[in-house]
């Protein structure tokens, strides 16, 4: 949805009668991604119901630690739409998904990529993979359910500091 969340308004040219009205590009883009963003906060809170409805069906503990998980999958969504709105106010949908998958994927090797100058040292490739360890959000920063589920305690402060990553980099989008 939020690939072509812009892109098919130009398309559709609905987005120049909103133009002339009073708002600004900058409120116009805000209101969609905050809509979208409340859209998968709604999804997000019906898949977090099912999933404790059945582990109740399951006769299972309520394990609250998991919503701790369910948080930063959120947080990590949200970044993930801030993608996908930026790649969708100047590129066609199609490009948009390709290019906001690609931050997808890359944002759970990005640990990798920091580390790409040990495994290759000539050329340009490691300067490149640095700068797009530096630019490229960090998936793995809420990435937190393997811990969880094993029954680990993830202290507060790692989910403060995961939010706050992800507001960041949210405001720089």
């Amino acid at each position: 949805v939020g690939i072509g969340l812009v892109s098919k308004e130009i398309d559709k040219r609905t987005l120049y009668s909103l133009l002339p009205k009073p708002i600004t590009r900058v409120q116009f883009l805000l209101g969609k991604y905050c809509g979208l963003c409340l859209t998968v906060l709604v999804n997000v809170l019906v898949m977090t119901a099912g999933l404790y409805f059945l582990l109740f069906l399951m006769s299972e503990p309520f394990e609250p630690a998991l919503l701790k998980a369910i948080f930063l999958i959120y947080v990590k969504l949200m970044v993930l739409v801030g993608v996908a709105l930026l790649f969708s106010t100047f590129t066609s949908s199609t490009l948009a998904g390709v290019f906001a998958g690609f931050v997808y994927v890359v944002g759970y090797f990005s640990s990798d990529l920091k580390n790409f100058d040990s495994v290759v040292e000539t050329g340009a490739l490691p300067q490149i993979t640095k700068v797009l360890y530096y630019l490229l959000p960090n998936f793995k920063n809420f990435d937190i359910k393997a811990p969880i589920v094993a029954g680990d305690i993830v202290p507060m402060t790692q989910i403060v500091w995961a939010t706050a990553y992800g507001l960041l980099y949210v405001s720089l989008l």
